[in-house]
């Protein structure tokens, strides 16, 4: 299964600015598309394994804006030579899931994934040291994978499940996307690893005994 869309579009607000050389600051882009595959070999009964893919993208165009000032509010975000400016959303995410039904009360699941987000802002043209306030280049990424058994009716135990579930993340922020001199460098990244190990059981007492 396959499905898409695609959006080419403009703003409600209309914006006119003859000094905006570069771009069209009412043009709004928006891209999606989303599959699956589904597969259940007859040749092993119980084993069924999905693949699944996501994928989306934004741009947003705008004018220059120029706030020349000594407040924290006012620094320069845009030049003042006419270049606007675009802002561009990437988000693309990978899924394997598998499960194996051993028999009607004991299934084995298994899940990975991985997810990818950017955002970049390249905020190009601007001219001198002031061009490194407005750029951004930030990207996150994910990866995720899972093991769980679930069984019910073993002895006294009604049901349960126990599982292992390992995840793994990072993050870079810099403000310079196009790798050219800079005067003002951001550069900031960190990563992070858990492991987690959880179960779950219900049982049943058998019926409670009240006399009088």
């Amino acid at each position: 299964r396959v499905a898409g869309e695609r959006r080419a579009g403009e703003t409600l607000v209309r914006v006119s600015d003859p000094n905006v050389i570069n771009i069209n600051p009412n043009t709004l882009e928006y891209n999606s598309i989303r599959a699956k595959v589904l597969y259940a070999p007859e040749s092993v009964d119980g084993l069924e394994l999905k693949f699944t893919y996501d994928y989306q993208d934004s741009t947003d165009h705008y004018a220059p804006v120029v706030e020349a000032g000594n407040g924290p509010s006012q620094l320069f975000i845009n030049n003042f030579i006419g270049n606007g400016n675009t802002e561009t959303t990437r988000k693309e995410r990978y899924i394997f899931d598998a499960s194996y039904e051993f028999s009607e009360d004991n299934t084995l699941f298994f899940r990975a994934s991985h997810a990818d987000s950017l955002l970049i802002n390249p905020f190009f043209g601007t001219l001198g040291l002031f061009r490194d306030f407005g750029a951004l280049n930030f990207e996150n990424t994910e990866t995720e994978v899972e093991a769980y058994f679930q069984f019910a009716n073993v002895g006294a135990i009604a049901n349960g499940v126990v599982g292992v579930v390992h995840n793994e993340s990072g993050e870079v922020l810099d403000n310079n996307p196009s790798g050219l001199p800079a005067v003002f460098l951001l550069d900031v990244d960190g990563a992070s690893k858990t492991t987690s190990i959880y179960g779950e059981l219900e049982w049943e007492s058998g019926p409670l005994g009240i006399e009088g």
